[in-house]
C-alpha cells in the first residue's frame, strides 16, 4: 500500500504558507521517510516558483496539485493572526478546502497535516498499517501548562472537538463519507454554525470535522473515529516565538507566561511535533531550518 503526507498551502497577502509547508515537507521526509503531496492554488504556486525556485520545490514535494477554489479569491474567511503580543493583523484564512484531501490524495494511507504542524519526531510513523481507517485526536496539549486551554467541546453544543491539525485516513468508505460530510457542512456552514453554536463566524476545519463526526455517529459522542497513536497534539500560542533552531528536531521557544502579557520563559523542545501558531516565527527561521533539513 502506498503511503505519504499531504499539506494544503494558500498564501494570503502577508503569510507565505507555501514557504512554511516546504520546510515541513523536508521535516516529514527526514523524520517519517515518506513523500509529501502539496495542494495549492495558481497564485501561491507562481509565487513559490519565483521566490523559492522549482528545483527546491521538487526537493520538497513529490506531487504538487494546483486547485483554484472560488473562496481563495472571493470569500473572506478573516481571522486574527499574531506575531507575539506586539503585532496583530486581521487577514484572510484560506483553509476551507480541506474536505478535498480524500479525493486528491494519491496514497492508500495519508497523513493529512497542517503546514505549520512541524514534524520533528517519528511518532506519527505508528499510524501506518493501522486497523483504524480514520484517526483524529480529541486531545491537544499546550506547551506551557497553566495558560488558557482550548475548549474540548464545540461552542455551547457540548459535542467533542476533533482537531483537524493532523488526520490519518485510508482510502475507505468511512473516510470518504467523513470528508464528504465536511464538504456538505462547509457548503451549508451558516446553518451548522447556528445549530452547533460555534464561537464565531469564521469557518474552522476543527469545527467542521467535529460536527461531521457527531452526525455520522447518530448525533452523539462516541469513539467512531479513533485517536492518533500519540499522547496528544502539542501546540504553542501565537504570542510565543522561536528563539533559536539548535539542531535537527531541536528548537528553543519563548513561551508567554500565564496572565503575564509580554513576559516569557525560555523553553527547549527536542524530538516533539509542535503546531506553531505564530507563522512569522517559522518564517524568520526559514534559512536555518532549510539548511538543516535539506539533503
Amino acid at each position: 500500500m502506498s503511503k505519504g503526507a499531504m499539506m494544503f498551502a494558500h498564501n494570503n497577502e502577508e503569510i507565505d504558507y507555501i514557504k512554511i509547508a516546504s520546510l515541513n515537507a523536508l521535516m516529514v521526509q527526514r523524520n517519517l521517510d515518506v513523500g509529501v503531496t502539496l495542494v495549492t492554488d495558481d497564485g501561491t504556486y507562481s509565487w513559490a516558483k519565483e521566490s523559492l525556485g522549482e528545483d527546491y520545490l521538487d526537493e520538497c514535494f513529490e506531487h504538487i496539485i494546483v486547485e483554484n477554489p472560488d473562496y481563495v479569491y472571493k470569500q473572506k474567511n478573516i481571522r486574527a493572526f499574531r506575531d507575539t503580543v506586539y503585532t496583530i493583523k486581521h487577514l484572510p484564512f484560506y483553509n476551507c478546502d480541506h474536505w478535498k484531501a480524500y479525493e486528491l490524495s494519491p496514497y492508500d494511507e495519508t497523513l493529512f497535516i497542517d503546514a505549520d504542524y512541524l514534524i520533528m519526531s517519528d511518532a506519527l510513523n505508528r499510524c501506518w498499517g493501522s486497523d483504524h481507517e480514520v484517526m483524529i485526536n480529541k486531545d491537544i496539549n499546550e506547551l506551557y501548562f497553566g495558560r488558557v486551554q482550548e475548549n474540548t467541546t464545540v461552542g455551547k453544543s457540548g459535542i467533542d472537538t476533533y482537531w483537524a491539525t493532523c488526520i490519518y485516513f485510508q482510502k475507505s468508505e468511512l473516510a470518504e463519507n467523513l470528508f464528504y460530510m465536511v464538504k456538505y457542512i462547509y457548503e451549508n456552514y451558516q446553518y451548522y454554525r447556528d445549530l452547533y453554536s460555534t464561537p464565531n463566524s469564521m469557518f474552522r476545519n476543527d469545527y467542521a470535522f467535529s460536527i461531521a463526526v457527531h452526525i455520522m455517529n447518530g448525533f452523539s459522542n462516541s469513539d467512531l473515529i479513533k485517536q492518533l497513536p500519540i499522547p496528544a497534539i502539542y501546540k504553542s500560542f501565537d504570542n510565543d516565538d522561536i528563539v533559536s533552531v539548535n539542531a535537527l528536531n531541536d528548537v528553543t521557544l519563548l513561551l508567554e507566561k500565564p496572565k503575564c502579557s509580554g513576559d516569557y520563559i525560555v523553553s527547549r523542545f527536542k524530538d516533539i511535533d509542535i503546531h506553531i501558531m505564530n507563522k512569522w516565527a517559522v518564517l524568520r527561521n526559514f534559512d536555518k531550518l532549510k539548511e538543516m533539513y535539506s539533503e
